[in-house]
């Protein structure tokens, strides 16, 4: 999919944000990486920096951790959401996934 600029970033504005996710597989150094499924595919983007799609092969574990409510959501606005935790391993190591609540069965249909 390639790197997004500005003006490429703005067309993302509308896509349904599904969560976030943190870790190596999403190939950034540092910060989260909204989800989003994008022409089909669960992919991790953000503006001025490669994509990256996930998916179940991709996922060794995935398990539960929490439910909190969060401000700090990628891509969020400063809106506080509800977003179940769970920890996420792949073959680039393991990360912190958030799903908004309300939004899981679509994410996991992706991952599970």
């Amino acid at each position: 999919m390639g790197k997004l600029g500005f003006f490429k970033g703005l067309l993302r504005a509308n896509a349904k944000v599904l969560g976030d996710i943190e870790g190596p597989m999403t190939n950034v150094k540092s910060g989260k990486m909204p989800l989003s499924v994008i022409e089909g595919k669960l992919t991790m983007w953000a503006v001025g920096v490669e994509d990256a799609i996930l998916n179940k092969a991709d996922v060794q574990e995935l398990a539960y951790l929490s439910t909190q409510n969060v401000k700090d959501l990628a891509s969020g606005g400063g809106k506080v959401y509800t977003v179940n935790t769970y920890r996420i391993v792949t073959a680039k190591g393991s990360g912190v996934l958030r799903a908004i609540a309300g939004t899981e069965t679509e994410l996991m249909s992706f991952l599970k």
